[in-house]
């Protein structure tokens, strides 16, 4: 399936459909947060509206304009400056981590 998001057209794998509209999901641990782009997958940018520990990695809430909201597993020790609510980071993830789902009716 060919989706657009970000400005920027995708071939992912899942569900085919020929919707206007669909969802895409993601594994949180295939989420890359960083202050700048990383690699050469989807980056968008992104605010972190909050952050849990749990154990040995961080589990980051972010809401980007362009895609929605958006969780993500950061394993950093110690955590970079940035991974704190109310900062502007970008998030990437290698197009072949993104999944289109079915819809519920």
């Amino acid at each position: 399936t060919t989706v657009r998001i970000a400005d920027r057209d995708l071939d992912v794998g899942g569900v085919q459909t020929s919707e206007d509209s669909v969802s895409i999901s993601v594994r949180p641990e295939r989420l890359t947060v960083g202050d700048r782009p990383a690699g050469t997958g989807l980056s968008v940018q992104a605010t972190i509206t909050d952050v849990t520990f749990v154990g040995i990695d961080r589990r980051v809430k972010l809401l980007a304009p362009s895609v929605g909201p958006l969780i993500a597993r950061v394993r950093d020790n110690p955590a970079p400056s940035y991974l704190q609510p109310g900062a502007e980071v970008w998030v990437t993830s290698e197009t072949c981590s993104l999944w289109c789902v079915a819809e519920d009716d």
